[in-house]
């Protein structure tokens, strides 16, 4: 077998070199990179957030009515456009401390018809975009996280939380 020229063993080094160091970054995907928007709220002293889609409203609480018998989480029950609303306090379920109470002054309606229930939080501070890719998995027993952000933002699954109710 001929031996190839130093020069020319050298070039293909160079080639493959750079194409290792393509291989290798990062990919840059438009899904990855789009920003997804999140309700940002505050429960229990932490941030959370959930996916805007899946907030279907938010209001004030005016007035909760405890049912008695019922058990965590839920909380209760609201009057909300003419019908009852089931009112879920998700705070023990992700292992926030029940016992400093707050006015639970927000209440974020999630799901549709008659599968509709109501998060209590504390407050809501607005609509952040999170990019897709951002999103890291929830640690291990995280049945209500969806991920967590770089920044540290909890995000919740809409869909967990309302299966609370069941």
């Amino acid at each position: 077998m001929p031996r190839e020229a130093p020069d020319a063993a050298a070039a293909e080094r160079k080639v493959l070199a750079a194409r290792a160091r393509e291989l290798a970054a990062p990919v840059s995907r438009a899904e990855d990179t789009a920003g997804r928007p999140f309700l940002v709220l505050r429960l229990g002293g932490n941030r959370y957030a959930l996916a805007a889609g899946s907030v279907r409203e938010v209001f004030r609480l005016a007035g909760l009515t405890p049912l008695p018998g019922a058990e965590p989480p839920v909380a209760g029950l609201t009057l909300w456009r003419g019908r009852l609303l089931t009112l879920l306090d998700a705070r023990r379920a992700l292992g926030l401390s029940i016992d400093a109470l707050n006015d639970l002054g927000r209440v974020v309606v999630l799901g549709e018809g008659r599968g509709a229930v109501g998060l209590l939080v504390d407050a809501v501070e607005g609509v952040e975009d999170v990019p897709v890719g951002a999103l890291r998995p929830p640690p291990e027993g995280g049945r209500l996280v969806e991920g967590l952000t770089r920044a540290g933002l909890v995000v919740l699954d809409a869909a967990a939380v309302a299966r609370l109710n069941e």
